[in-house]
């Protein structure tokens, strides 16, 4: 009888309570913190090929988030879809593209910076990398190098 009390009462307390309120300033979230083009799997992209990550961002808080600068920097990492500028209404979201295309036998890395309105983080910036491999000759052993995944 003590239990079952005790388990009305907790699950009383989670009804009554119920979901945090989100915050009222814009909120940015990433669903990541990194692109690897391929690294998270152990391996890299083929040199003169072309390999995609996305990104999705979405607005956490009630206030619109305004997009202001969506950019990319880096050797051989370039946007190819997604907003430079745009408004999300709360929990909206957007995706942006990055593309990798490597011409060496190396690893590569660069950034992929948003400003935005944020309460929680004006500017956001996401780690590039990528490694570049002969298709005559795979080696990965380079590409172990770069940052985990």
């Amino acid at each position: 009888m003590r239990m079952r009390l005790l388990l009305w009462t907790s699950l009383f307390g989670l009804v009554a309570c119920g979901p945090p309120d989100p915050k009222e300033k814009p909120q940015i979230f990433t669903d990541r913190t990194k692109l690897g083009f391929n690294q998270e799997f152990n391996s890299g992209t083929f040199i003169g090929t072309t390999t995609f990550n996305t990104l999705l961002i979405r607005n956490d808080g009630v206030e619109d988030l305004v997009l202001s600068g969506v950019v990319v920097a880096g050797n051989k990492f370039t946007k190819t879809g997604g907003p430079d500028l745009t408004t999300l209404p709360y929990k909206k979201s957007t995706v942006v593209e990055v593309s990798f295309v490597p011409t060496q036998t190396q690893l590569y890395g660069g950034t992929l910076t948003i400003q935005s309105n944020a309460e929680n983080s004006a500017t956001v910036t996401i780690e590039l990398s990528g490694c570049g491999v002969d298709p005559a000759h795979v080696d990965l052993s380079y590409c172990k190098k770069a940052a985990d995944f």
